[in-house]
């Protein structure tokens, strides 16, 4: 018999990757469905496809992950399967990091582009035809991949001033509002963004606190302190599908009309067995 922590623990492990599974796949499915149609995707939308198959590929890798070090940590353990495990654990998640960090920037740039004069004036050249001239430098990308922490704390940072910037634009610009003196398409996007923005830092916060904690190893194993920062890390996954979905005006109307759906197929089921008893 297991001890009452390891079941708990591969319990919730379980259920977070079949919604894991499921809420990713909703949004990478919705997107491919509409490129389908004949529909361009925009930046932000190819990032969150990306984004969605770096976690579930996270999610199953740390189902396998924990699983084994769970039911076999003999063999886990030993310097071959820990190593490889370990650096198929790191790859996705770091990936989901910086992805969320384009993603982040991506939201900022929309709203720089639609706010600042210079790409106001700019946009309005384009349209009467006239010409300019822009020169784009080029920078040579530099990987951080020395340690860790690094890797953790970067993406950190970036998400974090992405979403102060958004934020201080939305009070910049908080009286846009449209002909008839209502809130404008534009500031709602912009609100949906910070709103976005702000639910993937508290996730990313939350993660990079607990694993920093587990990794130390400040609670002892089976303490109600290490079991909260093992549920965090295995929420990480499809808290942040949960919250790209409520982003995005599109992929929640998706989901709730899948559920609502759903709900009208439970309620038929009873009244038909009701009339034919």
């Amino acid at each position: 018999m297991l001890p009452a922590f390891i079941l708990l623990s591969m319990t919730v492990l379980g259920l977070s990757t079949l919604i894991a599974l499921f809420t990713n796949s909703l949004i990478i499915v919705v997107n491919l469905a509409d490129k389908a149609k004949g529909k361009n995707l925009s930046p932000s939308d190819l990032i969150v496809v990306t984004l969605c198959i770096s976690n579930i590929l996270f999610q199953f890798i740390m189902l396998v992950n924990d699983f084994m070090s769970f039911l076999d940590g003999d063999v886990y353990f030993t310097d071959e399967v820990y190593i490889l495990s370990t650096v198929l654990l790191m790859l996705p998640i770091y990936s989901s990091f910086w992805f969320t960090v384009c993603l982040s920037i991506n939201y900022y740039l929309q709203i720089v582009i639609s706010t600042h004069p210079f790409f106001i004036r700019l946009k309005l050249s384009a349209a009467h035809g006239e010409s300019a001239e822009i020169t784009v430098p080029r920078l040579n990308t530099v990987y951080l991949l020395a340690i860790n922490l690094i890797s953790c704390t970067i993406p950190l940072i970036l998400i974090g001033i992405a979403n102060g910037l958004i934020i201080k634009a939305l009070v910049t610009h908080k009286s846009d509002k449209n002909s008839k003196g209502e809130v404008s398409a534009r500031a709602e996007g912009r609100v949906r963004a910070a709103r976005t923005l702000s639910g993937l830092l508290f996730i990313y916060v939350s993660f990079y606190i607990s694993e920093i904690l587990v990794f130390v190893d400040v609670f002892p194993q089976s303490s109600p302190g290490f079991c909260t920062c093992l549920m965090v890390i295995y929420s990480y996954s499809p808290a942040q599908s949960i919250v790209l979905i409520f982003g995005s005006s599109k992929l929640k109307h998706v989901s709730l009309a899948f559920f609502h759906c759903n709900s009208k197929e439970k309620t038929r089921t009873p009244t038909v067995l009701f009339i034919n008893s």
